[in-house]
């Protein structure tokens, strides 16, 4: 066996007997990937200089870490990384291997995603009026590296919602036109505004509360290179609508600098963090090559459908030890923070949800929990859980929870209340303004970076920029456009309801991470994963054939690795690894379809009234007199009985004076009907 320092050139001494006890880790099951156990080199002048004279006491360098070493065992050949433990003159030189996944995962977890791009701005950018011209090119026409759309935010201090990229149709005075004035597609705020701030009013330049959103395969393949990778062309990278997904960012000041960091627009968290939220998320791993320095990403729903497997039935000694699990588990998922504005509740479950509110169902189009209300005044539909409901089959209570939190914040729509106003007064001396509803994704409270602001009408010109400089967590929505405009959002429908594709970002849903990512997963913890532990003797090409994540076969049974061991020099002897079943065993079990998607509705009510005239003494002593039928009912939609039966239900009656003594016997029910279902627009 040969191990050669890669910086040095130099081949440590080994000793004689000099054995490296390997475990390679299954990444989705495991949290570290393919390391050693602690080794110890011997205290040699050629290996105390390789590492730098580590120990002695006078050293004033820290010792070298991820120390890029290869590994060579006859046919067996990997490269890896080094770290020191410890070391004692005349003792040894304690250290750690990490090779393929461990080496990769190890360098991660200490260096931000800002650092990536440390002072690095948008080319091109480099006054106030380019970075205007930028963020309107990316309203309209489609950018690897960016996007923009409206979103909401909060400034943390009040109940009213504030609007980042805000656009209209306005006029080069940044007004709503009047009939024959000339209009376009503007951002509200690349005019000159003011805002009221408690009892200041605030004066604000062209440029605030604009900012570019990062698409995620870019934010991605940045990292990666950032450690030299190169990431090979992936699923997020070649379909829709993840060719389109972006880290959000709610900087309110991103570009009024005249320049556009990158580094303000990314989260600020580590690069392992982001690879983790794809990890969760998408229940993916990062596969890396350390000989080609290459990264590929794989789902476990693929490897297990896939037909490729390693067969090591040769290579087995004995008998296998089967082990079962005390309990079968089930999964749940769902983010680590939630933003939500005003008061609706939040909830652990679909089932929370509809114990609440048992006519509750799924609006595809904006993935929010909604009710049916009527009243003797028409109907209403009533928002009350939104598309943050973790998935969770908690109900059932004969399965151990699996719980995964994917280190992001979940999203949701909200609506605001924006007003416009027209340039110049009508005849009666009064601007004409005009309010109208925006449902946008809300992103939580804004932070600002780079203000420099004054009082409206104030000689102050202080240059303290604002210190707003909250932590910004990981945000995922997908951009799309619709009416020649870029818009956001969690779902798979427009804001007009057209379906735009098969994935949701909301957790719950047909079409939600649960679905699309994890379903089989979950069947394996309710019905599979049996810890086969096996005596192996491998040859040392058979060490590398089997990978972390792939499938072998032993004895003829399928099986995924959960930790592959295996030795390095010494004695060839069998090494103990353990495998899971992916077999799904009889009685199979699977999640309540309702636990994820709740089944829509195929009928609803519809509000009818007969009138029968009475007299004033009937009005009079009717038990129905003045009777109030206004307040809005949620009944449970109809059955497909009462469809089929027709007739009148939940009957209400009132008795009125309607004037002229004229009066009325008015009687309110619900009639069952057909619901034809077409998912219903947001509002813009």
């Amino acid at each position: 066996m040969k191990i050669t320092n890669q910086l040095t050139g130099r081949i440590y001494a080994l000793s004689p007997d000099t054995v490296i006890d390997m475990e390679r880790a299954n990444p989705f099951f495991n949290e570290y990937g393919e390391q050693s156990l602690p080794l110890s080199l011997p205290d040699t002048d050629g290996n105390r200089e390789a590492l730098g004279f580590a120990d002695l006491t006078v050293n004033v360098k820290k010792p070298p870490q991820r120390i890029p070493i290869t590994i060579q065992a006859d046919e067996f050949y990997a490269p890896g990384v080094q770290n020191i433990l410890d070391t004692q003159r005349k003792e040894g030189i304690t250290t750690s291997f990490y090779i393929n996944e461990g080496a990769f995962y190890a360098q991660m977890s200490d260096v931000s995603v800002t650092d990536v791009f440390g002072d690095e701005t948008i080319e091109g950018v480099l006054s106030i009026g380019q970075a205007l011209a930028f963020c309107r090119s990316l309203l309209t026409v489609p950018d690897d590296r960016f996007a923009i759309f409206q979103v909401h935010i909060s400034d943390g201090s009040s109940d009213t919602l504030k609007t980042l990229n805000r656009t209209d149709i306005l006029t080069p005075e940044g007004y709503m036109p009047k009939p024959g004035e000339a209009a376009s597609l503007r951002f509200w705020n690349e005019f000159p505004r003011t805002e009221q701030v408690g009892d200041a009013t605030i004066a604000l330049a062209p440029g605030y509360y604009i900012t570019p959103f990062i698409k995620a395969n870019y934010l991605l393949d940045r990292v990666l290179k950032h450690f030299g990778y190169t990431l090979l062309d992936s699923y997020f990278a070649s379909t829709y609508p993840f060719t389109d997904m972006v880290f959000l960012n709610n900087t309110m000041d991103a570009i009024v600098s005249g320049t556009i960091k990158l580094s303000q627009l990314v989260p600020d968290c580590t690069c392992a963090d982001i690879l983790e939220v794809f990890r969760r998320k998408f229940c993916c791993e990062f596969i890396p090559d350390e000989l080609e320095k290459t990264v590929r990403i794989v789902f476990l729903k693929d490897i297990l459908s896939s037909g490729e497997a390693v067969d090591i039935t040769s290579a087995l000694v004995g008998h296998p030890k089967i082990s079962f699990p005390e309990q079968y588990r089930r999964l749940t998922i769902g983010s680590e923070d939630v933003y939500t504005f005003g008061d609706i509740g939040e909830f652990e479950s679909v089932a929370d949800v509809l114990r609440k509110y048992p006519s509750a169902f799924i609006n595809p189009a904006d993935s929010c929990f909604y009710r049916f209300g009527y009243g003797a005044g028409g109907n209403t539909r009533e928002l009350v859980a939104t598309s943050s409901v973790p998935y969770s089959d908690h109900d059932d209570d004969t399965y151990e929870e699996e719980k995964i939190t994917v280190p992001d914040v979940s999203i949701t729509f909200t609506t605001a209340s924006l007003t416009k106003e027209t340039t110049s007064a009508d005849i009666d001396g009064s601007y004409r303004k005009e309010t109208y509803l925006s449902r946008c994704l809300y992103i939580g409270p804004m932070r600002a970076l780079n203000s420099l602001i004054r009082m409206s009408g104030s000689d102050d010109t202080s240059e303290d920029p604002e210190t707003d400089t909250a932590e910004l967590k990981p945000m995922l929505a997908f951009a799309y456009y619709e009416g020649s405009q870029c818009h956001g959002t969690v779902t798979n429908y427009s804001a007009s309801g057209e379906r735009l594709s098969d994935y949701s970002l909301a957790y719950v849903g047909s079409d939600g991470i649960f679905a699309r990512f994890y379903a089989d997963y979950d069947l394996l913890l309710r019905n599979s994963l049996h810890t086969v532990s096996a005596d192996l003797l491998l040859t040392h090409s058979e060490k590398q054939k089997v990978l972390s994540y792939s499938k072998v076969i032993l004895s003829g049974t399928e099986l995924l690795p959960d930790v592959f061991r295996y030795t390095l020099g010494g004695r060839a002897e069998p090494v103990t690894s353990d495998f899971f079943t992916v077999r799904l065993y009889e009685p199979v079990s699977y999640p309540h379809v309702s636990s994820y998607s709740p089944p829509f509705p195929l009928y609803k009510w519809t509000n009818r009234r007969t009138v029968t005239v009475v007299s004033k003494s009937e009005y009079e002593s009717s038990p129905y007199k003045d009777a109030h039928v206004d307040d809005y009912y949620f009944p449970m939609p109809p059955t497909e009985q009462q469809y089929e039966e027709g007739g009148e239900y939940h009957i209400r009656y009132t008795c009125q004076d309607v004037g002229g003594n004229v009066y009325w016997l008015i009687k309110y029910f619900l009639a069952p009907v057909l619901f034809s279902y077409v998912p219903p627009p947001r509002d813009m």
